[in-house]
């Protein structure tokens, strides 16, 4: 057995965590009078009067994350957007505005608030709401950023009708996407969202660790899955929680597979990949286990994933070319006879997923920033992909190289049976 396994332990790695319950909060406003200036100063240099910001609860609330960084709103299921002037206040577009109340006393950041439902029982209409407020700051004739056309997402986030009727509706100003501004703007954190980062990173850990205390055979994969969510909740984590699991002989974490009412057994692999969010920050997991001997040929991509893991913390500084990076996390999974299981080397994180997008035979020229951080998940898998695991969690990108920004150890656990 490899040195990376750790047997028959009381807790994960020796000791439990000393557990903190982290309640949500809000970043100061120093933060926002940050994030403002410099947006503006990006909105001045492209000649942009105000940007239109799109926001929905897609993939698990991440698609609010432009939205969420102007304003802090956002969080369990919240849907909004936002028009944000180059001069004035901003303001945010909430669908129902029977949530009206509870955002105008719920964050300090903005304080003009509107609804798509006006009446009441109207049906919403995001492209009216947004025209109105357009109109009423005199910008009907202005050149317009629209963050949530294309970007990260290929093809955007904006649905076409409501994009199409904003256009209708102000023939006379001109449209630019301005995503890639947002999305520049977020890739470097402050201290302040680190700090935000690392307590989402010690809620994971926090659920690895009652993983580790439910699991054993004979205990459903929903029982476990449930004491994971129990914890995530219960010291802070905001729903809803990316949350993926693979157990028996996985070729990943998926997402439907624990609520089969399957009953784990001697030699089960569990995989995870989950992703608690502190007000709003996501942090991301993979953290796996071993009940009794684990099947070959399980050991070896554990052996070549967590390689590749520590092959690529130990190389990250700032100015490393991200192609690099992804060269030097591959080579020990290849060496091992093994391949790139379905996902990346690593990503960006911060209110959401983003970029770099670590790859194989990455096309970018972009390099490494201090106050980057990374979601470190590399995943060996057998050439047919039928076989796979991952390993990983969150490293900032520091002035001399990185720090860790979880309690635990990367390391493969064995529970004896």
């Amino acid at each position: 057995m490899s040195d990376n396994f750790t047997e028959n332990l009381s807790g994960w790695w020796g000791q439990p965590l000393e557990r903190e319950y982290f309640p949500q909060q809000e970043l100061s406003l120093a933060e926002r009078d940050r994030r403002w200036q410099e947006v503006r100063a990006e909105m001045a240099n492209r000649g942009l009067d105000a940007l239109i910001v799109w926001g929905d609860t897609g993939k698990w609330d991440s698609k609010m994350a432009n939205v969420r960084y102007l304003t802090q709103v956002g969080g369990n299921g919240e849907v909004a957007t936002c028009v944000f002037p180059l001069k004035g206040e901003p303001v945010v577009i909430l669908w129902s505005m029977m949530m009206l109340p509870e955002w105008t006393s719920g964050t300090s950041w903005v304080h003009q608030y509107r609804s798509s439902r006006m009446p009441r029982y109207a049906r919403p209409s995001w492209s009216k709401s947004i025209v109105k407020e357009i109109q009423e700051l005199g910008l009907h004739k202005g050149r317009l950023g629209v963050v949530g056309l294309e970007g990260t997402e290929a093809e955007g986030d904006i649905p076409y009708v409501t994009y199409s009727k904003i256009q209708e509706l102000l023939p006379e100003a001109s449209f630019e996407n301005a995503t890639d501004l947002m999305e520049t703007q977020r890739n470097v954190k402050s201290a302040e969202e680190i700090e935000f980062l690392r307590r989402a990173a010690l809620i994971g850990d926090y659920a690895a660790e009652a993983m580790y205390e439910c699991a054993r055979p004979g205990v459903t994969e929903a029982e476990v899955v449930a004491s994971m969510h129990d914890t995530l909740v219960r010291y802070g984590s905001e729903i809803p929680i990316m949350f993926l699991w693979g157990a028996g002989k996985p070729n990943r974490a998926t997402r439907l597979t624990f609520a089969r009412g399957r009953k784990l057994e001697k030699g089960d692999v569990i995989d995870t990949e989950y992703s608690p969010r502190y007000s709003g920050y996501y942090s991301h997991a993979q953290r796996p286990l071993i009940l009794g001997e684990a099947p070959d040929p399980y050991d070896r991509l554990f052996d070549a994933s967590l390689q590749s893991y520590w092959a690529g913390v130990e190389a990250i500084k700032p100015g490393l070319p991200v192609a690099e990076l992804c060269r030097i996390m591959f080579e020990p999974i290849q060496k091992a006879g093994f391949d790139l299981y379905a996902g990346v080397f690593f990503h960006g994180m911060c209110l959401g997923w983003e970029k770099p997008y670590g790859i194989p035979d990455y096309p970018g020229k972009e390099v490494l920033k201090e106050g980057m951080v990374l979601g470190m998940e590399p995943g060996a898998a057998t050439p047919d992909l039928k076989m796979g695991v991952h390993v990983g969690d969150q490293i900032v990108v520091t002035a001399t190289g990185y720090e860790r920004l979880n309690g635990l150890k990367v390391e493969v656990p064995v529970k004896k049976c």
